[in-house]
């Protein structure tokens, strides 16, 4: 063969090797998408017409396919999926929303809540919230001493960080109280035990209106200076009280 035939030949069979198609199982993947980012314009309120259920809102996140949402009471976990899908549109507007409720059933628990954004590429950062209880937690910066006589037993303590909501089973409505400017009313029982012998000696009561800040005191009388006393005081309001919030004050014993 002529050394010009055979150079022909070699580069059309070095073009047909250079033009061979590519293998569907060499196909380049296409990369996962970015993760979205953290759910924005996130609310969270005791449900109104039932209270036994939270109910979130927040706005749609770029790029999210789904929102994974988790309940805990410390115990039991419990999860939810909302798709991107499942958005409204806000009233008068042309906003998109997204909303979900989630049992918070337990008027003395407080549940911890989650919210996250997730697609294919991965899952974002959580938006971190607290469901607090319906009814007020226990009185705060509370101490005893004598008062003018060793028969005399002054307690004094401050109102509770969190006064619960406002409503009652019966009506079936919840709603927050001011912070700033508390409405609602904290019932207040007090009951003086002798602790020697485990024996209510004593009680009182108050209703207390607007009390959020300052102090408050209670005097008891006739008491042994030789005996020490502890105050179990009990805070309700519409929805009751909670027995792991009884705050209880120790009165020692004179030497």
């Amino acid at each position: 063969m002529k050394l010009s035939r055979m150079v022909a030949v070699l580069s059309l069979s070095l073009l047909g090797s250079l033009a061979a198609p590519i293998s569907a199982s060499a196909a380049v993947t296409p990369p996962a998408p970015e993760a979205p980012p953290t759910p924005v314009n996130v609310n969270k309120n005791r449900a109104y017409m039932s209270p036994m259920e939270t109910q979130l809102f927040w706005a749609p996140a770029p790029r999210a396919t789904s929102y994974d949402v988790t309940v805990t009471d410390g115990t039991t976990t419990n999860t939810y999926s909302v798709p991107s899908s499942a958005y409204y549109i806000a009233m008068g507007t042309s906003i998109k929303r997204f909303t979900l409720r989630v049992p918070t059933p337990d008027k003395c628990t407080s549940y911890k809540i989650t919210l996250a954004a997730r697609n294919a590429g991965g899952v974002s950062a959580p938006v971190l919230m607290t469901e607090k209880t319906l009814a007020p937690t226990i009185v705060t910066k509370a101490f005893a001493t004598r008062g003018s006589a060793p028969t005399i037993g002054k307690f004094t303590m401050s109102a509770p960080h969190w006064r619960g909501y406002l409503g009652d089973p019966v009506r079936g409505t919840a709603w927050a109280d001011d912070p700033m400017n508390a409405t609602g009313t904290l019932n207040v029982k007090m009951d003086l035990v002798r602790l020697v012998d485990n024996k209510v000696v004593n009680t009182a009561s108050w209703a207390v209106g607007r009390w959020s800040t300052g102090t408050r005191t209670q005097n008891f009388f006739g008491l042994e200076a030789k005996r020490a006393y502890v105050l179990q005081v009990t805070i309700s309001n519409g929805w009751g009280s909670c027995s792991r919030q009884v705050g209880k004050i120790l009165l020692p014993r004179l030497p």
